[in-house]
């Protein structure tokens, strides 16, 4: 199993973080069964004022890109988050959620 932290911010907007809570309070049935079948076994999001932080428990073969490519709902789900987000000053080229360097694990 691998693990993931993440961070990305949204627009600091405060329609615009009720808007973003009220679609994952009921996220579409086929985004939820697109991120178990690519691998995903756990993923919680967490949010502090207009900064969101991701962690996700992943199988050993997981891949971000079955995410991009998967569903036309999940497209469309991407597609709509996207227009929320906005990536942290220190995103790499073609990052949007900024994955976290892990620096401790209980069960190391």
């Amino acid at each position: 199993m691998q693990s993931y932290g993440l961070v990305i911010s949204l627009k600091n907007d405060q329609s615009v973080i009720a808007k973003y809570k009220k679609f994952h309070y009921s996220v579409w049935p086929q985004v939820k069964k697109d991120l178990i079948s690519s691998g995903v076994k756990n993923m919680k999001i967490f949010i502090f004022e207009s900064t969101l932080f991701m962690y996700m428990e992943t199988s050993d073969n997981f891949d971000f890109s079955l995410l991009a490519n998967a569903s036309d709902e999940t497209r469309e789900w991407n597609k709509i988050m996207n227009n929320l987000q906005v990536p942290v000053s220190t995103v790499r080229p073609g990052e949007w959620w900024h994955q976290l360097e892990k620096v401790y694990d209980l069960e190391w």
